[in-house]
């Protein structure tokens, strides 16, 4: 009896580990199947070329433009800002980028089809839900332009305005997924808006300050809040400075990397 007593505890036992074996076999097959199931995107060398920011105004059809702003990343997700103009209409939107006959196609969170853009040299053009070119009289405005990285998210210290060295505290800082512009004219806080557009263009606009009185530098800090709005065009010096222009004048306004 006790020969029986001792066997069927043996039994019970080796049939406990069997069972706890089972379970971790099975939690461990589960996890492999997760894992097989998590593949990594391949992204074209064109895709990854084309990473970085791109806005533009695009047409509207109950409202003077979209302000359109689209952060392709590395990883194959993207970013996507809309800004009704004339409205309080602000759309915020995170998803996956995918590759279709050479397109991009940027698709929300719950798998809508938001744009399909198609890869330019320093610019995406937006394309109709079909993957087709928009065509007609506003056919350039569906073109969204490529921020030039060495431009936005770095803080631009005045150096020289008009061509003449000046000693002022004034800085200006682009922010490469609103576009706006903002900063300090020496003595007063100011924000406007600014676009990019092929060839270097610029256009500064709405641009807004605080009305504090100041004992100094009040003078620059009135010419370069009226350059800010007059400027036209950039570009970038070989000691790496910023230089504000309009069409072929003098540099208006010199700006280095502040430290």
């Amino acid at each position: 009896m006790k020969h029986c007593i001792v066997i069927a505890t043996s039994m019970m036992l080796l049939a406990g580990l069997g069972a706890c074996n089972y379970g971790k076999n099975k939690k461990g097959a589960t996890t492999a199947a997760t894992a097989e199931s998590v593949s990594t995107k391949t992204l074209s060398e064109a895709y990854t070329a084309a990473t970085g920011t791109y806005f533009g105004v695009v047409p509207c059809a109950d409202c003077e433009g979209i302000e359109t702003t689209v952060i392709l990343k590395a990883d194959g997700t993207f970013d996507l800002t809309q800004v009704y103009q004339g409205k309080s209409n602000l759309f915020n939107t995170h998803g996956e980028v995918s590759e279709k006959n050479g397109n991009l196609v940027l698709t929300d969170a719950v798998n809508k089809n938001l744009l399909q853009l198609k890869i330019g040299e320093g610019i995406l053009t937006q394309l109709d839900m079909e993957g087709n070119v928009i065509e007609g009289e506003h056919a350039a405005n569906y073109i969204l332009t490529k921020a030039p990285e060495q431009l936005t998210a770095k803080v631009w210290k005045l150096a020289e305005l008009n061509g003449k060295p000046v000693e002022s505290t004034a800085f200006l800082l682009f922010d490469p997924v609103l576009h706006r512009i903002s900063g300090n004219l020496g003595c007063n806080n100011f924000s406007g808006s600014y676009f990019l557009s092929p060839g270097s263009r610029i256009h500064i606009a709405k641009v807004v300050a605080t009305q504090k009185m100041c004992q100094k530098n009040m003078e620059v800090e009135d010419e370069l809040k009226k350059i800010l709005s007059t400027v036209d065009n950039f570009a970038f010096g070989d000691d790496k400075s910023l230089i504000l222009n309009r069409a072929r004048m003098a540099p208006l306004a010199k700006f280095i990397l502040a430290e």
